[in-house]
């Protein structure tokens, strides 16, 4: 018989034996799984208690464990533990060696011990906001701390400090010089020598055998103590070298720099005392209270809160006369941050600025405090700044913060921009993407900038005023080795270059978080905040304007020559005066984003002059204008009230889920302007656009308490390429190559009151106010048009019964045959070299009457009679192939130009041509014309051909008394409405 074979193991479950299961025996037999367990658990349980008995339980004395070796119970070698007489121990571990128990040395300490270390370890770490372990000596010398980063110091083992001869190892002397009486001095901050030795011979520091000191001045160490205020310090002049101040906001630990012997008292991070040595605060952060900036008391701000809002200007002005500006107070609190390198931080109190510029260096924050200016801030004109090569000794606005970079912009050499000149003229040039000119390489990450002394175009014609001028510039981040990371935009003239900087990289992101700003005062110019630093991140700005007068000059925040930029939004009004002025201003800037920003009134919000690759997300605002180019604009969910965007330069301008707001025109009162349009090319700067612009989701509202136009006014349009105006600024004219707009919804809310008569309004994709912007024969400058223009989704909601709203793809002016250069391209064997591409536009028509040029789905207006033969044989004519698809009641008048239509799906209600060079083809729509109120038909079936068509009775009972071209054509309609289309086109 055999016996189960089983380990010593705890086993959580023990088998039970299911139905079905067959009872065999064996080692894995399933009758004998269930004792298998059973007996590992036995085993198991065994052996703990043995070694309880053997000494894993404590013994009350070694005497004990002794005696139980004695009787067998504790085998050789094992280990056991035994209370013990000394009260510093709770345990001792001891092991039989040879028969005897003998302690190993391992002890468990009492809880007495362990509460008494305790109080010891407490007393010499201080408690510090700023660390998690903090070792401050009596005298108030922090020796080492562990900070929350969990970094470790020795903060004031700051210098090695020698003879004349200085220290020397493997032939390299270190030699700082040290204070008269030593030879060499290991020295901390505040003055006191750690270790040396005297020029006596005496040693201090070292300890051991050779007589030294235990270190200190002079073998012995001064005490600190704590002062109410800065003028205890500066008027103390005894021995200690450490202070706490404890004065209210001002609260902070001073050590004496015995090596500073020059920086002057700034009022809260640097006290001189009557000795002249120098006091500096140990932080890590400054405010602008331990400078001593003086604050608006609480009252008297709320006092001038209040009048300011109600309109009391004068009342509010006198409030803050009494009032001392913290201008140099909070100067110097920037300036000490920087030489310490540590973070301002001011959260509450409120402070009037005068006009002193703040250089911030380091991070900020200051969330909670408010900035308050009034007739005595800024400057009472206006100040662009100057214009290098142009206006270069105009005066600088006065800007209150400006964030600069600790790293200078490196100017290029003369020699270095010869080369741009000539050697690497060719890569500065529109589409280039790399400059392999090695002294760039070092400068990877950076930002080259490079400025012609060419002029690219003269703003409103004016030639003669050096600031109406546009110089030819452009800049791009540096790649590795030669490759640039931005492609150029500009063609710069060979060998224009005239001025070209580096903006280096910098090491880490300095983020700075505004103060609540309130504005008041009679024409007051000044930009908040001025970056000049790239890898800035600007915090939510809160800004309210009670400010009056005159605006230009007018900026919040600005950027010159950065890129990775991020405003994180906020709420702000725009300026005070409908001219002039801009809350977000960027000049020449790559990567910028704006993110959660909502700024309303006045003149705009964001006024730009050159940038590349700027992003709008979940914004509210009145204006998105650039002056000079933008290549890459992109917005997410962006709402704009009033204005709308002012388009310059290229790449691709692209917009999502957008939205206009169409305001009651209170220009003077709100700041609120009322346009009929929402995109058009800046037009003072030649409608310069060369790329693609793309809207996906258009959402169009109007304020249901005004009536939206005067009856002179019969459209809105929601993309304007060549606007009004005529001025020759010198270069061509460029439309977006590519127009793009989807899924347009406009919500007459049911409280529509158009003044057009006869209630017929019409919302257009894409209008051309002109052809050609100036005349080219006359100026030798030309307009190029769009080559594809295409609009998928288009229509009205909420449209009051008794009004019609019209859907419009394209319009143009009536010169279109004057433009012979308007296409980029040659004309294709069709004789067209562009593309118009509806689908989806759906009109609503509650009334079926159109009046004659007025509301066209297409519209080409003019007379063949004033076609050239230059115009109709130019391969370069501007000749559109026009797509309709699912389009209802198309309106097609092509009379002014040269043209094919295709229809297909939807319907047809008019089309006007008049030429024997244009046609149109119908497949698969409804034909169903409709009259004006004449009752008037319009249907050139000369040049039109239908297929597949179903005819209906013409709208609004009246008869068409033409003819129609084509064949397999449905008819629904009466004959008598129609009595002259032969039957041979109907099936």
């Amino acid at each position: 018989m055999s016996n189960l074979t089983a380990c010593k193991d705890w086993v959580d479950e023990v088998y039970q034996i299911k139905r079905g299961d067959i009872v065999s025996g064996g080692a894995n037999g399933t009758a004998n799984i269930q004792a298998r367990q059973l007996t590992s658990r036995t085993n198991y349980l065994k052996d703990s208690l043995e070694g309880l008995r053997l000494g894993e339980r404590p013994y009350l004395s070694i005497s004990e464990a002794q005696a139980a070796a004695d009787r067998g119970e504790i085998p050789e070698g094992a280990i056991i533990t035994s209370r013990t007489d000394n009260a510093d121990f709770w345990f001792i571990e001891c092991e039989n060696i040879g028969g005897v128990i003998q302690p190993t040395g391992k002890t468990l300490f009492s809880g007495e011990l362990v509460s008494y270390l305790s109080s010891v370890i407490r007393s010499t770490l201080s408690e510090s906001e700023d660390s998690v372990i903090d070792f401050v000596a009596k005298n108030g010398v922090r020796a080492f701390r562990i900070r929350d980063d969990m970094k470790t110091e020795l903060t004031e083992i700051v210098r090695l400090m020698t003879g004349d001869s200085g220290l020397t190892f493997s032939g390299h002397a270190i030699d700082n010089y040290a204070p008269s009486g030593w030879l060499f001095a290991i020295h901390s901050t505040n003055g006191l020598v750690i270790a040396g030795v005297k020029e006596d011979g005496t040693v201090v520091g070292f300890g051991g055998n050779g007589g030294g000191s235990g270190g200190g001045q002079s073998g012995e160490i001064i005490p600190g103590d704590t002062a109410a205020t800065y003028d205890a310090i500066r008027q103390y002049s005894g021995p200690a070298t450490v202070k706490d101040v404890v004065g209210n906001r001002i609260a902070g630990r001073f050590v004496v720099d015995a090596s500073d012997t020059s920086s002057p008292d700034d009022g809260g991070g640097c006290l001189v005392d009557v000795l002249g040595r120098r006091w500096i605060r140990q932080a890590d952060y400054v405010s602008w209270d331990m400078f001593g900036a003086p604050r608006v008391p609480g009252a008297t701000y709320l006092a001038f809160a209040v009048k300011a809002a109600t309109g009391d200007r004068s009342g509010a002005a006198a409030l803050m006369n009494d009032q001392t500006p913290a201008d140099d107070r909070i100067a110097a609190c920037f300036d000490f941050a920087k030489k310490m390198n540590i973070p301002v931080r001011q959260n509450d109190g409120v402070f009037l600025w005068k006009n002193t510029e703040w250089n911030v260096y380091t991070c900020t924050n200051l969330n909670g405090s408010t900035i308050v200016t009034t007739d005595i801030s800024g400057v009472a004109e206006d100040r662009w700044g100057p214009i290098p090569g142009l206006d270069d000794d105009a005066p600088e606005p006065v800007r209150m913060f400006i964030i600069r970079s600790r790293k200078a912009r490196i100017q290029l050499t003369a020699a270095q921009i010869a080369a741009l000149n000539t050697t690497y003229a060719k890569y500065l040039k529109s589409g280039s993407c790399q400059l392999p000119m090695p002294d760039l390489y070092p400068y990877r990450g950076g930002l080259l900038f490079v400025r012609s002394s060419a002029v690219k175009y003269s703003r409103n014609g004016l030639v003669d005023v050096p600031r109406q001028q546009v110089l030819y510039r452009d800049f791009a981040r540096i790649g590795k080795n030669g490759a640039l990371t931005d492609m150029m935009v500009e063609n710069i003239p060979d060998g224009s270059v005239a001025e070209a900087f580096i903006v280096p990289k910098e090491d880490s992101y300095l983020t700075f978080e505004p103060p609540h700003f309130h504005e008041s005062g009679n024409s007051r110019r000044f930009y908040n905040i001025e970056i000049y630093r790239p890898m800035t991140i600007i915090g939510k700005m809160s800004l309210r304007t009670d400010a009056y007068g005159s605006a230009p000059a007018w900026v919040k925040i600005s950027a010159h020559e950065v890129f990775d930029v991020e405003y994180k939004g906020g709420q702000c009004d725009g300026s005070f005066q409908y001219a002039g002025a801009y809350v977000l201003s960027f000049r020449d800037c790559i990567d910028m984003e704006v993110k959660r920003f909502t700024g309303m009134y006045g003149w705009g919000v964001n006024g730009h002059h050159g940038t590349k690759e700027i992003t709008f997300r979940d914004c509210m605002m009145n204006r998105i204008d650039w002056h000079t180019f933008g290549y890459n604009v992109r917005g997410y969910n962006v709402t704009l009230k009033g204005n709308g965007i002012n388009a310059h330069g290229g790449g691709v301008w692209k917009f999502k889920d957008l939205t206009h707001i169409i305001p009651v025109n209170s220009q003077n009162t709100r700041g609120e302007a009322k346009q009929n349009y929402l995109v058009q090319a800046r037009e003072n700067y030649a409608c310069d656009c060369d790329g693609v612009l793309e809207i996906d989701g258009l959402l169009i509202k109007f304020d249901t308490t005004d009536i939206p136009f005067t009856a002179s006014t019969i459209g809105y349009d929601i993309v304007r390429p060549v606007g009004t105006q005529t001025t020759n600024d010198r270069h061509d004219t460029k439309c977006f190559n590519r127009i793009s707009v989807k899924n347009v919804v406009v919500d007459c809310q049911n409280a529509l009151n158009f003044a057009a008569t006869p209630g017929n309004f019409s919302f257009t994709a894409v209008r051309f106010i002109r052809s050609e912007r100036i005349d080219t024969a006359t100026t030798g400058y030309k307009t190029y048009l769009p080559e594809m223009i295409s609009v998928d989704g288009m229509t009205a909601i909420n449209v009051p019964k008794e009004y019609n709203v019209h859907m419009n793809l394209i319009r143009f002016a009536d010169d279109l045959y004057k433009n012979t250069f308007g296409s980029r391209r040659k004309k294709r064997p069709d004789g067209t070299n562009a593309e118009v591409i509806g689908r989806d536009i759906v009109s609503v028509i509650n009334n079926p009457t159109v009046e004659l040029d007025t509301n066209n789905t297409v519209w080409l207006p003019g007379t063949s009679a004033n076609w050239t033969d230059e115009y109709k044989t130019s391969p370069y004519s501007w000749i559109p192939k026009i797509t309709l698809d699912n389009c209802p009641n198309a309106v097609v008048d092509t009379r002014g130009a040269i043209s094919t239509v295709h229809v297909t799906g939807g319907s047809l209600a008019r089309y006007l041509n008049g030429n024997a060079e244009s046609r149109m083809r119908i497949n698969g729509s409804d034909i169903q014309l409709m009259p004006n109120l004449a009752g008037n038909l319009y249907f050139d079936s000369a040049h039109a051909v239908a297929f597949g068509c179903t005819w209906l009775n013409p709208a609004g009972g009246v008869s068409y008394d033409g003819s129609l071209r084509g064949a397999s054509n449905e008819n629904r309609g009466d004959v008598t409405k129609a009595p002259n289309i032969p039957s041979s086109v109907f099936i």
